[in-house]
């Protein structure tokens, strides 16, 4: 897959995003979209790499690779090939313009509130700072929000209740997914993957590495 990037010729703060793609690129990480501005963007397709792996395991190789977080795992940075005769990049991540590093306590040390709010870790909402499980976090609410907003392939609804996650402060946007977390009535894949991130019904305490294999084969196993 190619794309032409040009958008960050506009904004001084995708140096930083260059940088840190091209240190991805050194390091081999996988899943993660290898592109710079002026550059045409290419994500390679070798077997180690995309091709055997998803975007949990973009996210897993960028943070141990290269110490960095994503920070706004969302709807638009999570790239799924549907292309049935090109099954060399099946899913990826793109867009590392709010990454920042990883201190050892396993937060970023960036501050300030960083993320696409619909998709926002509960204890991000809450001002507390970034950790890779907030982002692992992220991964739920787009599942969430695509099983909410779509009927089927090219089907989409509006649902004004959770459309209002656009707009609302994110105090009370916090609390509305404390609801869902605790007493939302899902679907049963979903309610699988509720259980596997907030396993006491409410957002975890502390960091879990275990995390990642864990929905790596929810995931795996649909």
């Amino acid at each position: 897959m190619v794309w032409q990037s040009s958008f960050a010729i506009q904004y001084p703060e995708y140096d930083k995003e260059g940088e840190l793609i091209h240190e991805a690129t050194n390091q081999s990480v996988v899943n993660v979209a290898r592109y710079y501005y002026y550059e045409t963007v290419q994500v390679y397709s070798t077997d180690d790499d995309i091709r055997n792996n998803g975007c949990i395991e973009g996210h897993e190789s960028l943070r141990r690779k290269i110490g960095c977080l994503h920070r706004d795992i969302s709807i638009g940075n999570l790239m799924i090939n549907e292309d049935d005769g090109n099954l060399s990049w099946p899913s990826f991540l793109i867009d590392l313009d709010l990454a920042a590093r990883e201190q050892r306590d396993g937060a970023s040390g960036a501050k300030g509130m960083t993320g696409t709010r619909a998709f926002m870790a509960i204890r991000a909402l809450l001002g507390e700072q970034h950790s890779f499980m907030h982002d692992l976090e992220s991964f739920f609410w787009v599942l969430f929000w695509i099983c909410i907003h779509y009927k089927g392939p090219g089907e989409s609804r509006a649902v004004s209740r959770f459309d209002r996650w656009n707009y609302v402060d994110t105090e009370e946007l916090a609390g509305m997914k404390l609801g869902v977390v605790a007493d939302e009535p899902l679907i049963p894949l979903l309610n699988r993957l509720r259980k596997i991130v907030f396993p006491q019904g409410k957002p975890w305490n502390g960091d879990d590495e275990k995390l990642y294999s864990q929905m790596r084969e929810f995931l795996r196993k649909g």
